[in-house]
């Protein structure tokens, strides 16, 4: 992985990297251009992003167009303000341990409504001085967490992104949904009846802007939910419900300021 860091950090230091990997760098392309992952590379002394591709970018919502200085010359401050706010913290701590042990760490958790793998991985630029690789990827229903000596946590708090409004129920019948459950055998699963499933749709098609069943089983699918347990999906839920509570303490507790 060092080496490979040191081919990708030598070209890819604006935020296109076709003009700036060589073709001889065949695992880096592969790294930053085939696989479905956000990857970003990043000096460990000052996080400044010195190579992201194009999803690091949209997980990062960093929203760079390519200019002179492409994404060099960000500060890590800028960059942190763009992850969601409900994960800087846990994240942060993660790359500080990462740093200061030499230890890859793994967060699993929601990132923008996808049930999601960061990891956080330590190793030597080109020029020699210590960078951080960063890949972020969906966890999808029969994919495998390597066993390769990272530290594997469960993220402290989840970004549950479109997902935030939906209850435990909703998310419980969403997930059925996903694995192709018809009204009927999700009510025999839930011990509810048909007419309650029922509700339970039509508020996620409100809630999620959505018309019909496939759809509703396209965002299940998406998200990751057909991945997880039942009881993980309810976990999840109740880990959203407390967020969402903490966040409506947090608006109310803010000075009221007229302008």
């Amino acid at each position: 992985m060092s080496a490979l860091l040191k081919g990708v950090a030598a070209h890819a230091t604006r935020d296109t990297m076709e003009t700036h990997l060589p073709a001889a760098s065949t695992l880096a392309r592969c790294l930053f251009d085939d696989v479905p992952a956000a990857v970003g590379i990043y000096d460990a002394h000052t996080l400044v992003p010195l190579a992201m591709n194009g999803a690091a970018r949209a997980w990062a919502e960093a929203d760079v167009s390519p200019d002179q200085n492409g994404i060099a010359g960000r500060t890590a401050d800028s960059l942190w303000n763009h992850v969601p706010a409900v994960l800087r913290e846990g994240h942060r701590a993660a790359v500080t341990e990462a740093l200061q042990t030499g230890r890859p760490i793994r967060l699993i958790g929601m990132v923008r409504g996808r049930w999601s793998q960061t990891v956080y991985r330590p190793a030597a630029l080109e020029d020699g001085s210590a960078g951080l690789l960063c890949v972020c990827a969906p966890i999808s229903e029969g994919s495998t967490l390597s066993d390769d000596g990272v530290v594997t946590r469960r993220s402290a708090d989840d970004d549950m992104g479109p997902l935030a409004s939906l209850t435990e129920r909703e998310l419980e019948v969403l997930r059925l949904i996903g694995m192709g459950m018809t009204s009927d055998q999700i009510a025999r699963e839930l011990h509810r009846s048909a007419k309650t499933v029922q509700g339970h749709r039509n508020a996620l098609g409100l809630k999620l802007g959505v018309e019909n069943r496939v759809a509703l089983a396209r965002i299940a699918i998406r998200a990751g939910l057909t991945a997880l347990s039942s009881e993980s999906v309810v976990e999840l839920g109740r880990r959203s419900r407390r967020a969402n509570r903490r966040a409506a303490v947090e608006v109310q507790a803010r000075p009221f300021s007229a302008h």
